[in-house]
């Protein structure tokens, strides 16, 4: 089930993976996207002194640092699928 009932407005509002989208002591705000495939899989882009990135409807997807090339690289695939 897409999303595993969970509506994009709380897939949105969820952290990533791994604690990855609390800033330090909570003083910097958090830098990141979303995006999301025509089959409705949903991965979060933050930035946190570099990029990473995990898809949100998977159970212990921990996020994976990236470069730049490679987070436009990846983006422009899973959009593609």
């Amino acid at each position: 089930m897409i999303g595993e009932g969970r509506s994009r407005q709380q897939r949105a509002a969820a952290p990533m993976a791994g604690g990855c989208s609390s800033s330090a002591a909570g003083r910097r705000p958090v830098v990141g996207a979303q995006f999301e495939n025509r089959h409705g899989r949903v991965w979060r882009v933050e930035w946190h002194g570099t990029w990473y990135i995990a898809e949100l409807d998977t159970h212990g997807s921990a996020p994976r640092e990236t470069g730049l090339d490679e987070l436009v690289e990846f983006a422009m695939e899973r959009l593609r699928d």
